[in-house]
């Protein structure tokens, strides 16, 4: 009698686990390319100004409230490359242009910062359950990590200019340190702020961190140095994955060197 209800029982079982566990998969149900282009999205394959980032956080922004599962994603066959495009750091290629001033690139590098604002918004749907789009929210706050980094590079600049346009600016140098370093600690949360995120991703957004931090690691004091380090032994404390812990660890030994 126990065999048969055993024999009888499982398939059923099966079955309904099996349904679930699809069903907690993400589809991908984004559009194709030439479909957002008929929304109104801006091509693709040329380089964004202003009005086309605009223009294309206008045409998401009305799929967010009328169809939310079918944003662009990251990865995807479909709509991967636009959403490669939304974060590219092209749009920063004038940060290498000598023919530009310093006080224009930071008006540009200013107005560009919108964009992580328009990003973060389109992709947090609260008509969704919370982790629909958590892949492409990390890839979202890396591109905001690399582009206030990059702002803090040309504050550097600026602040060691004797030009009058860029000493006008240099008022601003300590809260623009302050952004990138609050950036950091948004990221470097523990991981009961963060159990959301996939370990995979996780991974890569304390990668990108560590990059980050060494590569500005030479104007820390040792005040900043030290909060970073206790914001990261509170974020290994917390995790239960040794990829994530040994990665925290590296990088507490390496501000330590």
């Amino acid at each position: 009698m126990k065999s048969r209800f055993v024999k009888d029982t499982f398939p059923i079982v099966f079955f309904l686990v099996f349904i679930f566990s699809c069903t907690d998969k993400r589809s991908d149900n984004s559009l194709s390319i030439d479909a957002y282009k008929e929304l109104g999205m801006p091509d693709e394959k040329k380089k964004w100004d202003m009005t086309d980032y605009t223009q294309a956080r206008n045409v998401l922004t009305r799929i967010k409230w009328e169809k939310p599962t079918q944003l662009p994603v990251k990865g995807s066959g479909k709509s991967g490359l636009l959403f490669e495009h939304m974060l590219s750091l092209e749009y920063l290629s004038f940060l290498k242009d000598t023919t530009i001033t310093l006080s224009e690139k930071a008006q540009l590098i200013s107005e560009f910062g919108v964009v992580y604002d328009y990003w973060i918004d389109v992709y947090t749907i609260p008509t969704l359950k919370q982790n629909y789009y958590n892949r492409e929210i990390i890839d979202i706050q890396i591109f905001n990590l690399r582009l206030t980094e990059a702002a803090l590079s040309l504050a550097h600049e600026i602040n060691k200019s004797d030009d009058p346009a860029d000493i006008a600016l240099q008022y601003g140098y300590p809260s623009i340190k302050r952004a990138y370093l609050e950036c950091l600690h948004n990221y470097l949360q523990p991981q009961s702020y963060v159990s959301e995120f996939a370990e995979k991703d996780m991974e890569r957004m304390v990668d990108s961190i560590h990059h980050s931090v060494m590569r500005n690691r030479s104007w820390m004091d040792s005040s900043t140095v030290n909060e970073l380090k206790h914001a990261l032994r509170l974020a290994r404390d917390s995790t239960s994955s040794n990829a994530l812990k040994d990665r925290y660890k590296l990088l507490e030994n390496h501000l330590s060197s």
